[in-house]
């Protein structure tokens, strides 16, 4: 664990790592590649890593432009889960020139 590693040490190359690992996978994996429970997991994650670099007492804060790239996409991520789950508590409604099931 990145995050525990650079709480315990104040080794910033543990929180260089994550960032390296964060910015990377911001840039070459898609919102909505993912099956929603491995996304749910990986916004997850993302957010207890942040909070555990955040609580370390040698933490100054994410390299530039990071922390509003990693919020905007933890902000897609959700918002594509939360569009999944919409689609999946519509109702069905039947489609236009299908029959009715009989009683």
């Amino acid at each position: 664990d990145l995050a525990a590693a650079f709480a315990a040490s104040g080794d910033r190359r543990y929180l260089d790592t994550w960032e390296d690992l964060v910015e990377s996978f911001c840039g070459q994996v898609p919102v909505g590649h993912h099956t929603s429970d491995v996304s749910a997991r990986r916004i997850q994650n993302r957010l207890y890593a942040w909070q555990r670099f955040a609580a370390a007492p040698a933490y100054q804060g994410l390299r530039a432009g990071l922390a509003e790239r990693l919020t905007a996409r933890l902000e897609a991520d959700v918002e594509q889960r939360m569009r999944e789950l919409m689609n999946r508590a519509r109702p069905r409604t039947p489609r236009q020139g299908a029959r009715a099931p009989r009683e």
